[in-house]
């Protein structure tokens, strides 16, 4: 039995019967199912802490009319590594924050936006998301 990452084992069997070309089939097949797993789990992400919050509101996301429901909508303000990861997934340059006006950088993709402080060290994330259409909407005022 061969282990591998995450507890995962995987049961080698050969038949010590089989004529050696039969052997080499078995061992090349057994190489490429161990080559194909291990490149799998290597190439696996796992889940990492996240930081930040939340709230429940309604579709305007600022000074929503009274008659509007007020829980269609999940927002988040995420930081962290969590908001420094998605800054630099963002494959756009970043523009000066307008908004803040302390030097910080934001990326902007359609209703996700990130901002990086102007020292490099801080990351947040603003978005939100409509329940029951399941999209993402914008969850940042400015």
């Amino acid at each position: 039995m061969l282990r591998l990452a995450n507890n995962w084992s995987l049961k080698v069997l050969i038949n010590v019967d089989s004529s050696f070309d039969e052997f080499n089939n078995e061992m090349r097949t057994i190489s490429t199912i161990m080559f194909l797993m291990l490149h799998l789990v290597a190439g696996a992400r796992e889940y990492q802490p996240l930081t930040g919050s939340y709230s429940i509101g309604g579709k305007t996301f600022y000074d929503a009319p009274d008659s509007e429901h007020n829980d269609t909508h999940i927002y988040f303000e995420v930081s962290g590594s969590a908001a420094k990861d998605l800054f630099e997934s963002m494959k756009i340059h970043p523009i000066r924050d307008v908004c803040a006006d302390d030097g910080s950088f934001t990326k902007r993709i359609k209703e996700m936006q990130c901002t990086q402080s102007a020292d490099r060290q801080q990351h947040r994330c603003w978005f939100g998301i409509d329940v029951k259409k399941q999209r993402i909407t914008n969850g940042v005022v400015c």
